[in-house]
């Protein structure tokens, strides 16, 4: 991915978007929890695991988050 800061190309640093993702998750914020399970199920960031991503959407939906309810 290429994003833009300032007019400047920069490459999406994906393994810092997976720690912050995690971090979060890991504190309860489900929309995180939501798209860590997301990252696990497209397999694109971090390896596929479908037992992560359902237990992450497990988490979000438990908690209320609408769109881990319906995945």
């Amino acid at each position: 991915m290429i994003s833009y800061k300032n007019g400047i190309i920069e490459k999406k640093n994906t393994e810092l978007e997976y720690f912050y993702t995690k971090q979060a998750a890991e504190m309860g914020m489900t929309e995180a929890q939501h798209n860590l399970a997301c990252m696990y199920l497209e397999g694109t960031i971090v390896e596929y695991d479908s037992l992560k991503a359902l237990a992450w959407f497990s988490y979000a939906g438990a908690a209320g988050f609408a769109h881990s309810q319906v995945m």
